[in-house]
């Protein structure tokens, strides 16, 4: 852990008149101050140190659970989605093959148009339904990272 130090610049020219922005970031991502800070603390006020080496353990706790409470949340979502993608397949199939024994019935009752046409619709209705599922995964996937 230590100091990042950041400096951006941007320059805008506009007809003969200059503009330039500096912006100078320091970021400390340190949890405890820096020693020469400690001694100086503890000058002033005696006992410091063990709260502030308190309040840093109690905030690491804090992150530590939260990152955790986030992975759960995650693997429950993952479960869930999974649970869900299966059971509309399972019932899309059980759909598809109930739909071609209706075809089929109807082709052996002497209806051979309406059972082709119904067959026939039940297979682009499954075709479209598969071929759509990769689909809006990949869209939703592509969302969760942007």
């Amino acid at each position: 852990m230590s100091k990042n130090v950041q400096q951006d610049k941007l320059s805008l020219h506009k007809k003969g008149a200059e503009m330039i922005l500096t912006q100078h970031r320091i970021s400390d991502n340190q949890l405890l101050p820096s020693a020469e800070e400690l001694q100086k603390i503890e000058q002033v006020s005696h006992g410091t140190i063990e709260w502030i080496k308190e309040r840093a353990k109690n905030e690491q706790d804090a992150r530590i659970r939260f990152n955790d409470n986030k992975i759960s949340l995650a693997t429950k979502d993952i479960r869930l989605t999974h649970s869900y993608n299966f059971t509309a397949l399972f019932f899309a199939f059980i759909v598809i093959v109930l739909f071609t024994a209706v075809s089929y019935l109807l082709i052996l009752s002497g209806r051979n148009i309406q059972g082709t046409i119904f067959g026939g619709g039940t297979l682009l209705i499954a075709v479209f339904y598969l071929f759509r599922i990769p689909r809006d995964q990949s869209k939703s996937i592509s969302r969760n990272n942007q």
